[in-house]
């Protein structure tokens, strides 16, 4: 994690240099400045992501052993979520019949949010390299509006990172949700054909809310 950062703060080191090698009159400070912010946000959400793999503690090893065995051609997948001055938490549902790939919507206080069943446990049987599509929910239990983003996911055990071909919410953006109202996103779960069937995988992300 922390060779990540060092990327980014590599990148930010380029980015100087390109900028004072390139003429006065082709260079925008304000633009200069959004680049360079954009950068420390990500600095510091990688950051956040290795403090919070940290703060897990026990080995992760366990927590996939202790999941259930899949269907024959299927590996077990546990969508686990961890949180940081977060209030409430995310749920997992079936994607509702006509849902589409990043579809995100907000929901005042008191509105009806369409959803399919819920995925039990968050635990999902995927078929290595078929995608599949879910919801995911968060419903402000705040009398006041709530702001959050998400960090990226990792996996257990570790190697298995790399075959997580998840969109979903980690996206860098800022999610605003209304008192008492309910935020919506559709996503798509999915593992490399590497993984065997029969593994079991337990992943994570983590929320952090923004008082």
């Amino acid at each position: 994690m922390r060779r990540l950062a060092l990327v980014v703060i590599g990148i930010a080191a380029l980015a100087g240099l390109l900028v004072s090698a390139a003429p006065a009159a082709q260079v925008k400070e304000d633009d200069l400045q959004k680049i360079l912010d954009a950068l420390q946000r990500i600095e510091s959400r990688l950051d956040a992501l290795e403090k919070a793999v940290k703060a897990m503690g026990g080995p992760a090893e366990s927590k996939a052993a202790a999941l259930p065995d899949p269907p024959p051609g299927r590996a077990t997948v546990k969508v686990g979520w961890e949180y940081r001055d977060f209030h409430g938490k995310i749920e997992t549902y079936e994607a509702p019949a006509g849902a589409k790939l990043w579809e995100t919507k907000i929901y005042k206080a008191g509105e009806r949010v369409p959803l399919g069943p819920p995925i039990k446990d968050d635990v999902l049987f995927l078929e290595p390299g078929k995608p599949k599509l879910a919801v995911i929910v968060y419903r402000n239990p705040m009398p006041k509006p709530q702001t959050f983003y998400v960090i990226p996911h990792v996996a257990d055990p570790a190697t298995h990172t790399a075959d997580l071909d998840y969109k979903c919410a980690c996206t860098g953006e800022r999610y605003k949700v209304p008192a008492n109202g309910a935020w919506t996103r559709v996503i798509e779960y999915k593992l490399s054909p590497k993984v065997k069937a029969g593994e079991k995988i337990y992943t994570w992300m983590v929320g952090f809310g923004e008082h």
